[in-house]
Parts: C-alpha cells; structure tokens; sequence
C-alpha cells in the first residue's frame, strides 16, 4: 500500500516557532521558526517515507465561511507572532523548494482542505492509498478509520517523532469517545481555542459521559427528562449553542480541490530543487552542519493552489 503524508503548516510553523523563538542571524533576522520547520520536515520524509506528500493552508480568519454563521469563531485568537510573519514567505518558499504543493480552499480553513485531500487519498480507486495527517489538532481525530491516520506533533517519544493515532481505540484513549462522535463531544464542550461555545458548564468529563451515554445531540434531547438539576437547565437554555457547535466542529470533506491529483501524486518527483540555508560563504549550513543562527533564507516563491467551493 502507498503511504500519502498531508502537513498541516500551520500546525508545524507554530510548534518550531515556539520551540527556536530566540533563534536569529547575524541581521537580527528570526530564523527559529524556519530551522525548526525543515528539520522537522526532515524527519517526516525520513519516519513516514511518502510516496505522496502535500502542504494544506490556512486563510485569513476574517475569510472563514464559519465567522458567518458565528461571529466570534477564532476571533479572540491573537495575532500571528511577527517573527513568524516575518519567516512566513521563505517557509513557503521551502515547501517550493521541496516541490510539495500547497493546497488552501477560498472560504475554509486547513482543516478542511486536509480533510478533502484524506478522503480523496483513502478513497482512491486506482490503487490503495494509506494516509498520515502530520498536526498537532484534535479536530482531526474525527477522520481516523482503517486507511487515515493521525501523526500528532510534539507526542513522540525516543523512538518516534509522533504519537499516531490509527484505531477507533486510539482516539477513544486520546479524546474520550470514537471518531465519528467527536463533532457531538465539541457541541456540548465547545473549544476554547477556536471559540466553539459548547454548553456552559460542560466541561470534556462530563461532555465524555453523555456523548458515551447517549450517541450524539439528537438522542440527547430525546432523553433530556433523565438529566437533572443545573446540568438540565443549562442543556435546555443552549439547545441551540450545542447543535451550532457540533456543526462548527465538523470538518468539511467534500470540498472542490480542482486538479488536486494530477498535481498531488508528482509531489516527490525528483530531489529537492534548492539548497535551503546559505551561510556567507555559500554553503549549506543545514546540511553542512554549521551554526544556523547564521542563516541567511533563500528567497522565497509565493504561490498556492487555491480552490473555489
């Protein structure tokens, strides 16, 4: 079976951010950000060894589809670091360099587009296709089955650079209940960080205990005379809240990429086309082992393939 590898950059440009965020050049240049990203993008390519391999993108959060059925969905988050604004362009640039293309949908977030791409993988019918999602977000634990996988960031141990999350089990030990009752799970305990409002007063244990009770939302409400006191009242009061929250949690997998595959399956044709970091004297200080707070980025290639819903 062939193995497809689908990068959440958001997710990766975030982590090596936080991680090298003291990291500059001899100009002052932040430089941690886009070190961490290839090394990581090293280790990827030599664990899970693709034979496909995709970058997916995110949008302006005042361009989300979901701001205009809530208003303040991920509006309280801030601003990107300027160091990773600044850093931004040549991370681009490398994933040009790699000749990995990048996928963003008009309207949609990353989520999204990963999601599109991992179905269209999976469900390939020339030939078998298995899928590793390389993100640090829960979210996507909601796509895991026999042939889409989760590699999550920043949970490997010695021997791995991930914690993959393959089985219904997985997800259940990660999260609580299995895949396909992750969208009702954030519809009762929302997610703070996307600003998904949930039930308030519903926390993950309880939001656990009844999704597992009862299957999802629907049957829920059905069964709302067998919850009592204060859990009740506040069930009933944002009825409402509940429904618009599993709905926001659910990732879209029917979106439009136009001529994903043609361009999806030449991803790892050929070796990469450029050096990444250039000392003062020329020389690939990644690759030659030199001090890369001395790196001077390449100049970057700004284009992604970008789909209309």
């Amino acid at each position: 079976m062939k193995k497809a590898v689908i990068l959440d950059v958001s997710a990766m440009m975030y982590r090596t951010h936080f991680a090298l965020m003291g990291m500059r050049n001899s100009k002052g240049l932040a430089t941690g950000a886009t070190y961490g990203f290839v090394n990581m993008l090293e280790g990827v390519l030599k664990e899970l060894n693709p034979d496909f391999l995709v970058a997916c993108l995110d949008i302006k959060r005042s361009e989300l589809k979901r701001s205009e059925e809530l208003e303040t969905y991920k509006a309280h988050r801030e601003s990107m670091p300027e160091d990773l604004v600044a850093q931004q362009e040549y991370i681009m640039g490398i994933l040009d360099g790699y000749r990995i293309p990048k996928y963003k949908i008009n309207g949609y977030e990353a989520d999204d587009v990963i999601s599109t791409l991992s179905v269209k993988f999976s469900e390939d019918r020339e030939e078998e296709i298995e899928v590793y999602i390389v993100t640090g977000d829960k979210d996507l634990s909601q796509l895991v089955n026999e042939k889409i996988n989760i590699a999550l960031l920043g949970k490997g141990d010695k021997n791995s650079m991930f914690r993959y999350i393959r089985t219904d089990e997985d997800v259940v030990d990660y999260i609580g209940v299995t895949p396909n009752k992750i969208p009702d799970l954030f519809g009762l305990m929302g997610d703070s960080s996307d600003g998904i409002p949930g039930v308030s007063g519903i926390g993950p244990k309880t939001g656990v205990q009844l999704i597992n009770q009862y299957g999802d939302l629907e049957s829920l409400y059905e069964h709302i005379d067998e919850i009592k006191g204060k859990k009740k009242e506040k069930l009933l009061e944002e009825r409402d809240n509940a429904f618009l929250s599993r709905k926001l949690a659910t990732v879209h997998i029917d979106r439009n990429v136009r001529q994903a595959q043609a361009a999806v399956y030449d991803a790892m044709a050929g070796e990469p086309s450029v050096f990444l970091f250039y000392g003062s004297t020329g020389s690939a200080n990644w690759y030659a082992g030199h001090n890369p707070s001395d790196a001077v980025m390449p100049h970057p290639i700004n284009h992604a393939l970008v789909a209309e819903d």
